[in-house]
């Protein structure tokens, strides 16, 4: 039988790609997402953190990849949590005793300390920072054995830059080239680093392949605190 997959954020830059991949390698994957999407191998409709999990959705599963989330930087501190940190308590509707984690995080989730430890807002840059890095304590807290993936600004594929979504770094792109962005102000010092979604896939499919790891793990994609930084 094949191995069963459920992908949350399955319409999204990474959730898409990871979908389409993971079933091409042979697993049997669902996606859903909070608008779901009609047709084949569409995704269920599921808004994580208002509703409980559809009943197609509450079945055992091998892997369950978490990558739903708001990755805007401007969003007040309550939005920020209710998207990307109010859905964990909906995961243990269908992450079952055999089943493994693999939580999509955020390189910037270490803020300006370096790590996701403290509880303090004022050690992270934006409210996106500082809701990922209290996803990632929660996951490790009810998931020890979690994998935690941590990618930087994530764009289309290598291949032929296909994405599922002009969002993100997009929205800079297209608004510096439509001239409404004469001047990117940036925190001196800031990492700054870009990875395909195709990358991202990648480590997540190796993730879900190599199982739990006791104690969990965390991947970093990139260079990590080497990456370049702005001047």
């Amino acid at each position: 039988m094949p191995r069963t997959m459920l992908v949350t954020g399955a319409t999204g830059v990474v959730g898409h790609d990871l979908v389409g991949t993971a079933r091409r390698a042979g697993w049997e994957v669902v996606g859903c997402s909070a608008r779901g999407e009609a047709g084949p191998g569409g995704a269920v409709a599921w808004r994580m953190g208002a509703e409980p999990p559809p009943a197609e959705l509450r079945r055992p599963w091998d892997v369950v990849v978490h990558a739903a989330a708001r990755p805007k930087w401007n969003l007040d501190d309550e939005t920020a949590r209710q998207a990307n940190v109010l859905p964990l308590a909906d995961l243990a509707e269908v992450v079952g005793p055999d089943t493994h984690l693999v939580h999509v995080s955020t390189a910037y989730a270490i803020g300006r300390r370096g790590d996701t430890a403290s509880t303090d807002r004022a050690d992270y840059r934006n409210s996106y920072e500082w809701s990922k890095a209290e996803a990632e304590r929660i996951v490790a807290a009810r998931w020890p054995d979690a994998t935690i993936v941590r990618p930087p600004l994530v764009v289309g594929r290598r291949g032929d830059g296909a994405v599922a979504r002009f969002s993100g770094l997009y929205t800079i792109v297209r608004s510096a080239v439509a001239g409404m962005l004469p001047v990117f102000v940036a925190e001196t010092g800031a990492l700054s680093e870009v990875v395909s979604c195709c990358d991202v896939t990648a480590c997540l499919l190796a993730a879900a392949e190599r199982g739990p790891v006791p104690g969990g793990r965390v991947d970093v994609l990139g260079r990590g605190t080497a990456s370049a930084t702005t001047k």
